[in-house]
């Protein structure tokens, strides 16, 4: 991989503006936060009541993740960019969406990334379960410069969100509460009238329709991380990304449950959901748990062979 002298001085630069220690950013989310649940087993239930309340009173919600992606994404909507920030967020855009877009609509797109985030009711961080002083330094000396800068910007927009008042009114939690939740998933789907799924596992549809029945709405099914577009115009972003968004802020979605595995793309999803009255839950590889797939290292950590739907 290895980064140039340059790219490396700017990174430990970044580093050593931006980082704060751990007893820090806790005290932060204890004092700013409406609640600081870190442990996300123990926060599982707490979540899921939440949601299930969320849908009973008809009232928005939106639970979204940060991890490195998004850390990469949020950089680019800050004002004036290093040439580093640009490539280690189109590393990561060019992973989910299979071919690179031009410099203002990824802009624009981290733009809404960022609303979405500062948005939610509930936000989940890696902040809490790894020693991230130690990641990101070991990772600047690899020369692993998206992991560093995503991990290190994720972690500035926890600690400015909070500082700015963002989060008053909500929940910061782990960045793994999509799996800590799974085995709450049956409860949260009993309490839904009506169930909107946004994901790239399609082998699912007729699992989630087993379970739910005539309360499915949609199964809409958008391309799974890893598929390789022939043309730009026909990627995620450019082809499927504006049509969902604009059959989610169509509708009435008062009441109804939303969940979404789609990478980058469903922070936005999920917000645009939320505008329109959802309940809307960032999912994320949990669908692939579901579907009896181990695609990502924090997966080995559960007993996926529970957790799977199929």
């Amino acid at each position: 991989m290895g980064m140039s002298q340059q790219d490396t001085e700017f990174s430990r630069a970044e580093f050593e503006t931006i980082f704060i220690d751990d007893c820090d950013i806790r005290a932060l989310c204890c004092e700013r936060a409406h609640s600081f649940i870190p442990d996300g087993s123990m926060a599982a239930p707490i979540i899921s009541e939440r949601i299930i309340a969320a849908l009973r009173d008809k009232s928005p919600l939106s639970l979204l993740r940060v991890g490195n992606g998004e850390g990469n994404a949020v950089s680019m909507a800050k004002g004036e960019l290093h040439p580093l920030q640009i490539s280690t967020f189109y590393d990561e855009f060019v992973r989910q969406n299979g071919i690179a877009a031009p410099l203002d609509a990824a802009i624009m797109l981290c733009r809404d990334i960022s609303s979405a985030l500062v948005s939610a009711d509930i936000v989940g961080f890696r902040s809490f379960r790894v020693d991230e002083r130690s990641v990101i330094r070991d990772r600047i000396k690899e020369g692993n410069a998206h992991a560093a800068l995503g991990f290190l910007y994720a972690r500035e927009l926890l600690q400015q969100g909070l500082i700015q008042g963002f989060w008053r009114q909500a929940t910061i939690t782990s960045a793994w509460i999509h799996l800590d939740i799974v085995p709450y998933l049956s409860k949260i789907l009993d309490a839904a009238n009506s169930i909107i799924i946004i994901t790239g596992r399609a082998e699912l549809r007729d699992a989630v329709r087993a379970r739910v029945g005539s309360r499915l709405e949609a199964f809409i099914t958008v391309p799974v991380q890893g598929f390789k577009p022939e043309s730009p115009d026909q990627s995620h972003f450019s082809k499927v990304f504006p049509i969902v968004r604009q059959e989610l802020d169509q509708k009435d979605l008062r009441g109804k449950l939303v969940l979404v595995g789609a990478g980058l793309f469903g922070k936005v999803y999920c917000h645009t959901a939320k505008q329109r009255g959802a309940v809307a839950v960032d999912l994320g590889s949990a669908f692939d748990v579901l579907a009896g797939l181990e695609t990502r290292p924090i997966h080995k950590q559960y007993d996926i062979s529970t957790m799977r739907w199929i």
